[in-house]
């Protein structure tokens, strides 16, 4: 003779009160699981303007050191139209805006690779040019 358990030996009564509890975790797994996606995608797109933020910094940067080495060596001299500049990461174009015997005033205007533009007014100090004559 079969072996009756004790789960089929009662009388339950067949009215569906399980499935609401199930439903209810479910629904709230499925909602955890969206959330969760959401979250990662959010972030990952902020990692990525993040990183696109340094490489505009460090355009303006790398153009403004390029400047001011040009500046240095007499490649190029005071007042300028603009200066462009072919980086890594992107393109920097450097504007004249004025100058004093002390600091040159410009704005850069930094171009990533994926095509992010940012203008960047700065003020650069002017060396003097130390070379013995």
């Amino acid at each position: 003779m079969q072996k009756q358990y004790y789960f089929s030996k009662k009388n339950f009564n067949e009215k569906g009160f399980l499935f609401p509890y199930i439903a209810f975790i479910a629904t709230l797994l499925l909602l955890a699981t969206v959330t969760s996606i959401t979250l990662l995608e959010n972030n990952r797109k902020m990692t990525d303007y993040q990183i696109e933020q340094i490489e505009m910094e460090t355009l303006r940067q790398m153009a403004s050191s390029s400047l001011q080495k040009d500046l240095k060596n007499q490649a190029m001299t005071l007042p300028f139209l603009s200066q462009s500049y072919l980086l890594p990461n992107g393109e920097a174009i450097i504007y004249y805006k004025s100058h004093t015997e002390e600091m040159l005033y410009i704005t850069i205007k930094t171009i990533t690779t994926n095509d992010s533009e940012q203008l960047w007014s700065i003020s650069i100090p002017l060396i003097p040019n130390t070379t013995p004559n």
